[in-house]
C-alpha cells in the first residue's frame, strides 16, 4: 500500500509493499514522482524514500492526489483509492482488477462497508457512507455492484459482491466514503518517531505550529493524538529546526480532552504573528512498552516487549495479520502492511536447557528458505530501458549473498546481501527471458545454499504506442477557414517523423518531430473528409511504425446562422398604430439581405443588410400575425441561405377600458327621491355610447358620449337593484365593446316617522289634583295619534299594554283621536299607537310611540256625602240630646199623675213609635243595602279587570262598609231619640 501523506509541497515520506501493489499501480506512483532507482533504498519489499520531491508542481501535484488518492494495496493483487475527496480519507472508491481502474455501485452499500475501505486504506474509523456521485461520477468501468461486507474483511474484494464487472448502475450511483484521518500531524527532525517540529496538514498542505503560548497542555494532546505515551517536555525556539512550509496554528490553547491539536482553540487556520524562528516542538514518552527495532523508520521493525525492565523478542510461531494489526495500533502507525518474518534461527540444547523443540541431543540445524524475486518492471521491458531484478531472503544467516541466474542465456552475477537488487541498466534483446536467485552463506565453516526462487521473466521490445490526433477546429469548417490538425506520441523513440493521411482523399504529408501539427490555411470542399497520423522511426538499424492513430474528419460548409428577430412593440398592438420588426445576423459572409414574410398572409418585404428594421407604420387588421426573416448571400458563386428565424407575431387589437361608474345618491334611496347615475371611459375611441343595464331588473337605457348622467326622477321599487354600464364603438367597420364596469346598487326604502301620542280628561265635579294623563272614574278621556306629513292617507293603531286589544282609526290630516266616554278601571294602563300606510301596494309600519300611562282614579262623591253627614251628626247630637232630657222631664211629672195601669201603654205607645221610626230608618237602610248590593254585583263583574282595579274596589268596599256603619249609628240615635 501506499503508506503516509504527500504535501501539496511536494516534501514527505512515502512508503509502501511493492510487492503488494499492483505493477501498474506502483509504476504510476514513480512515473508521477519519477522516482530512480537508485534514490530508493529498502529492505525487501519495502521502498522508502524520506525527501520526496515530485517532478511536477505543487498545484499538479495536489490535483494528482486528489483524482488518485492514497492507493490501499492488498495481497491479492487489487488496489483501493479514493478519488475527489478532501483529503485522503475520503472520495470516491475506485478499485483496481485486471489492468483498470473502476468504480464501485452505491447499491447496498453501508457503514459495514465503509469500515472495511477504510481499514484497507489505514484512514481510521468509519465516519459515513456516500451515495449519489457525492464525490462526483466516474469514468472508468463500474466493477463491483451490490458489496456486501461484514466489516471484518481485509479488502473491498474479498465482500461479496455481484462479480468483477457486473452491475446494473450507472456512473450517477458511484459510491463514496468518508473516513477518519490519521495523517494530520506529524513530528520531523527528532530522535524518532514521537519527538520533534511538530507540523498539520489542512487544506492539502503541511505547516508549523506557533511557540506562542505553547506548554505541556498541549503537548499532551499532541502525544496522545502520535499514540506516542505521555507528553515529557516542549520545546520553542525551533528546537528542531525551522519549517518551510506555511505557519498553519499560532496561540494554540488545549483543555488537554481534545483528540487532535486542530480541535483546541487557535486564532485561525494561517493566522500567524510569527516567524520560522518560534517553530514549536515535543518530545513524548513513546511506547514505553513496545518497540520496534532495525527498521528503516519508526513504524518498519523487529518487535520487541519489555517486560520486568528487560527488552525481549517475540517469536513468529502463529504470528498473522491480526498479531500485526494489534502491534501497528498499539504503536500509533495505521494498519498492518508486512508480518511475515522467517524463524531461522541456530540453537544447541544441554541437559539443563531442553528445548520442547528437539531432542536432548545435539544438533545444529540451519534451514535457508527459499528467497524472494521481484522485478521492475514487469514482463515486458522496452529496448534500452533499465531492468531491476531484486532477490531477498529474511534469515538469522546473514553474511552471505545471492546469484541471479540466466536460466535460458548467460546472464550470471553475484552479489553480498540479504536483499539485493542486480540491474541490466540498457536492456537489449539478448538480455530478454527468464532468471531466478539464489542465496548462500557460510555458517560454521560449512557452505549452506537456499532453494531456488521462483522464476521472473521479461521480454525486450519496443513498442510504439499509437499517436495522439487533435482537430483544432470543429467538426464542420466554414469553406475559407483554416485547419490545424495535431499528432503527437508519447515515446523515448525520439528523432522519429509524422504522416498525415487524407482517409477518403490525396492529401498525404510528412512532418519531423513526435508532436507536428499540419495546416490546411483555406479550406475548400476537396479538403473534406477523415485523416490519421502514424509515428515512424529507427531503433538499432531497424525500423517501427506505430499503429495508426484514431481518425478526425471535418466537413467544409458554410454555415449561415438563424437570424435574430425582435418586434418592437407588445404582442398586442392598438389598432393604427406603428409596428417595428428587426432582422439581424452575425456572419462573416455579409453583402446579404434580408425577407421579412407574414406566416399567414401576403405581407412580404426585402432589404439589403446584416441588421434591418422593417416597420408597419399603420397597422390594421390585415398586418395581424407572425412573422419570421430569412438571411440570403451568395459565396463563390452558390448561394445561400440561412435557417428560418423563429417566429414573433402580434395582433391588432382595440383595448376598451371598463368603463366607471358612480352613483350621486346613497344607497338607501327613499321613494320617490331622484337617483343619478354616471358612466365614463378614458380611451381614444371616442363616438361611442354608453348603456347603462339594471341587474336583476328590466331596466335599460343607452346614451351616446364618454361621460354620461342617467337620472331616475321618481324611484320606485321596481328601480332598485344592482346597475353596470357599458362603453360600445365602432372602429373599422368593427363593432368593438368594453368589459362591463363595476356595479353600483341601492334600495328603495319608506321610512316613516315615529308619531306622537297626547292625552286629554273632561273636569268632572270631584276632579281633584288631575294633571297629566290621570283620568276619574266615570269620566271621558281621550288619546290622540298624530305624525308629520309624508304620505297621504293611513291610518292609526291604538296598542293597549298587557292585552291584545288594538283599536284601529283612520288618520284624518295625519292624526286620528281615541275616545273613551266614560273611564273605569279596565282602562288603567299603557298605551301606545302606531302609523300605518300603504305605498305602491306595499305597506309600512312606522316606529311604535313612546308608551301613554293612564291613571283611572276613584270619585270623590262618597267622601263628601260622609263628610256632609257627619256635621249634621254634630249638630242633631246637641239637640237630640235636649229633646230627651225634655221628655224625660215630662215623663216624670206624667208618671206623677198617671195611674201605673196607662203607663204599659205609653210605653207600647213610644215602642211603637219607635218601631215605626225605626222601620223607617231600617227601611232607608235596606234601600241603602240595595244599592251596595248592585255595587257588590258591578264588582264581582269586574273581578278579571287588572291590579288596578282591584285597588280601587277595595276602596268602594271600605266606603261601603263606612256607610252601613253610619246607618247603623243613626238608628241607635233614632232609637234612643225615640
Amino acid at each position: 500500500m501506499v503508506w503516509g501523506a504527500l504535501s501539496s509541497a511536494g516534501v514527505g515520506p512515502l512508503c509502501f509493499l511493492r510487492s503488494k501493489v499492483n505493477t501498474a499501480v506502483y509504476q504510476e506512483v514513480l512515473e508521477h514522482f519519477m522516482l530512480p532507482a537508485d534514490q530508493l533504498y529498502g529492505d525487501g519489499d519495502f521502498i522508502f524514500q524520506q525527501d520526496l520531491a515530485p517532478a511536477h508542481s505543487a498545484k499538479a501535484t495536489s490535483t494528482w492526489f486528489q483524482d488518485h488518492a492514497v492507493i490501499g494495496a492488498h495481497e491479492d493483487g487489487t488496489a483501493i483509492r479514493l478519488v475527489n475527496g478532501n483529503g485522503v480519507c475520503s472520495g470516491r472508491v475506485e478499485v483496481y482488477h485486471d489492468g483498470q481502474w473502476g468504480t464501485v455501485c452505491d447499491d447496498n452499500w453501508d457503514m459495514k462497508d465503509v469500515e472495511v475501505v477504510c481499514r484497507q486504506m489505514g484512514c481510521g474509523r468509519a465516519v459515513s457512507p456516500q451515495s449519489s456521485a457525492h464525490f462526483g461520477q466516474g469514468s472508468d468501468p463500474i466493477l463491483l455492484d451490490n458489496v456486501g461486507c461484514s466489516g471484518s474483511e481485509s479488502s473491498i474484494t474479498a465482500c461479496s459482491h455481484n462479480g468483477f464487472g457486473k452491475h446494473d448502475c450507472g456512473h450517477s450511483e458511484d459510491a463514496g466514503v468518508t473516513c477518519s484521518e490519521n495523517f494530520n500531524i506529524r513530528l520531523l527532525n527528532g530522535n524518532g518517531f514521537c519527538s520533534g517540529r511538530v507540523e498539520v496538514y489542512h487544506d492539502g498542505q503541511w505547516g508549523t505550529v506557533c511557540d506562542d503560548n505553547w506548554d505541556m497542555t498541549d503537548a499532551a494532546v499532541v502525544c496522545k493524538q502520535m499514540r506516542c505515551g505521555r507528553a515529557v517536555s516542549t520545546h520553542s525556539s525551533d528546537h528542531f529546526g525551522q519549517g518551510s512550509g506555511p505557519i498553519l496554528l499560532d496561540d494554540v490553547g488545549c483543555s488537554g480532552s481534545e483528540s487532535s491539536i486542530t480541535a483546541c482553540s487557535h486564532g485561525g487556520f494561517g493566522k500567524h504573528n510569527c516567524g520560522h524562528d518560534e517553530d514549536t516542538g515535543v518530545t513524548c514518552s513513546g511506547n514505553d512498552k513496545i518497540r520496534l527495532v532495525n527498521g528503516k523508520r519508526s513504524c518498519c521493525g523487529r518487535v520487541e516487549i519489555q517486560h520486568n525492565g528487560r527488552w525481549g523478542t517475540v517469536c513468529d510461531d502463529n504470528w498473522d495479520m491480526n498479531d500485526a494489526e494489534v502491534v501497528c495500533r498499539q504503536m500509533g502507525c495505521g494498519r498492518a502492511g508486512q508480518y511475515q518474518y522467517s524463524c531461522d534461527y541456530s540453537y544447541q540444547t544441554s541437559a539443563s536447557n531442553a528445548s520442547s523443540r528437539s531432542s536432548p541431543i545435539n544438533i545444529t540445524v540451519v534451514k535457508l528458505p527459499a528467497p524472494r524475486i521481484s522485478i521492475i518492471p514487469t514482463k515486458e521491458v522496452t529496448w534500452g530501458e533499465k531492468v531491476d531484478i531484486t532477490c531477498s531472503v529474511e534469515t538469522q544467516f546473514t553474511g552471505g549473498s545471492f546469484t541471479l541466474i540466466q536460466s535460458s542465456g548467460s546472464f550470471r552475477e553475484t552479489k553480498s546481501g540479504t536483499s539485493v537488487t542486480f540491474r541490466l541498466p540498457k536492456v537489449d534483446f539478448v538480455h530478454a527471458g527468464s532468471y531466478y536467485c539464489q542465496y548462500q552463506t557460510r555458517v560454521s565453516s560449512r557452505d549452506f545454499s537456499s532453494p531456488q526462487s521462483s522464476s521472473v521473466q521479461f521480454s525486450v521490445v519496443v513498442n510504439l504506442p499509437a499517436p495522439r490526433i487533435s482537430l483544432a477546429s470543429t467538426k464542420e469548417v466554414t469553406w475559407g477557414g483554416k485547419v490545424d490538425i495535431t499528432c503527437s506520441v508519447e515515446t523515448q523513440f525520439t528523432g522519429g517523423s509524422h504522416t498525415l493521411t487524407q482517409s477518403t482523399g490525396s492529401f498525404r504529408e510528412t512532418k519531423s518531430g513526435t508532436s507536428v501539427t499540419f495546416s490546411l490555411p483555406k479550406v475548400d470542399f476537396v479538403h473534406a473528409g477523415s485523416y490519421y497520423c502514424q509515428y515512424q522511426t529507427r531503433v538499432s538499424s531497424r525500423d517501427f511504425r506505430s499503429p495508426q492513430s484514431s481518425s478526425v474528419q471535418f466537413s467544409v460548409v458554410v454555415n449561415l446562422p438563424a437570424p435574430r428577430i425582435s418586434l418592437g412593440s407588445t404582442k398586442e398592438i392598438t389598432w393604427g398604430e406603428k409596428v417595428d420588426i428587426t432582422c439581424s445576423v452575425e456572419t462573416q459572409f455579409t453583402g446579404g439581405s434580408f425577407t421579412l414574410t407574414q406566416s399567414t398572409g401576403s405581407f412580404r418585404e426585402t432589404k439589403s443588410g446584416t441588421s434591418v428594421t422593417f416597420s408597419l407604420q399603420n397597422v390594421d387588421f390585415v398586418h395581424a400575425g407572425s412573422y419570421s426573416c430569412q438571411y440570403q448571400t451568395r459565396v463563390s458563386s452558390r448561394d445561400f441561405r440561412s435557417p428560418q428565424s423563429s417566429s414573433v407575431q402580434f395582433s391588432v387589437v382595440v383595448n376598451l377600458p371598463a368603463p366607471r361608474i358612480s352613483l350621486a345618491s346613497t344607497k338607501e334611496v327613499t321613494w320617490g327621491e331622484k337617483v343619478d347615475i354616471t358612466c365614463s371611459v378614458e380611451t381614444q375611441f371616442t363616438g361611442g355610447s354608453f348603456t347603462l343595464t339594471q341587474s336583476s331588473g328590466s331596466f335599460r337605457e343607452t346614451k351616446s358620449g364618454t361621460s354620461v348622467t342617467f337620472s331616475l326622477p321618481k324611484v320606485d321599487f321596481v328601480h332598485a337593484g344592482s346597475y353596470y354600464c357599458q362603453y360600445q364603438t365602432r372602429v373599422s367597420s368593427r363593432d368593438f365593446r368594453s368589459p362591463q364596469s363595476s356595479s353600483v346598487q341601492f334600495s328603495v326604502v319608506v321610512n316613516l316617522l315615529q308619531p306622537n301620542i297626547t292625552f286629554r280628561a273632561t273636569d268632572g265635579n270631584y276632579h281633584w289634583w288631575l294633571e297629566g294623563s290621570d283620568v276619574t272614574r266615570g269620566y271621558s278621556f281621550s288619546i290622540i295619534c298624530s305624525t308629520p306629513p309624508q304620505y297621504p292617507g293611513g291610518s292609526f293603531h291604538l296598542e293597549f299594554s298587557g292585552s291584545n286589544v288594538t283599536r284601529t282609526q283612520s288618520a284624518v290630516n295625519h292624526t286620528a283621536t281615541f275616545s273613551f266616554p266614560e273611564a273605569d278601571y279596565v282602562h288603567h294602563g299603557n298605551y301606545s299607537c302606531v302609523y300605518e300606510v300603504s305605498v305602491s301596494s306595499r305597506t309600512f309600519s312606522s316606529p311604535t310611540t313612546e308608551l301613554l300611562e293612564v291613571t283611572v282614579k276613584a270619585s270623590p262623591a262618597p267622601f263628601i256625602g260622609f263628610g256632609v253627614a257627619a256635621g249634621l251628626l254634630l249638630i242633631l247630637v246637641p239637640i237630640i240630646i235636649l229633646f230627651i232630657k225634655r221628655g224625660r222631664k215630662q215623663e216624670d211629672q206624667t208618671a206623677v199623675k198617671t195611674d201605673h195601669r196607662l203607663r204599659p201603654e205609653t210605653t207600647r205607645g213610644i215602642t211603637n213609635t219607635g218601631n215605626k221610626r225605626a222601620t223607617t230608618d231600617y227601611d232607608k237602610a235596606d234601600d241603602n243595602d240595595d244599592d251596595y248590593e248592585n255595587a257588590d254585583f258591578t264588582l264581582y263583574q269586574r273581578e278579571n279587570s287588572d291590579v288596578s282595579d282591584e285597588n280601587y274596589i277595595n276602596m268602594d268596599e271600605n266606603e261601603e262598609k263606612m256607610a252601613v256603619d253610619n246607618d247603623y249609628e243613626d238608628e241607635q240615635i233614632y232609637a234612643n231619640v225615640d
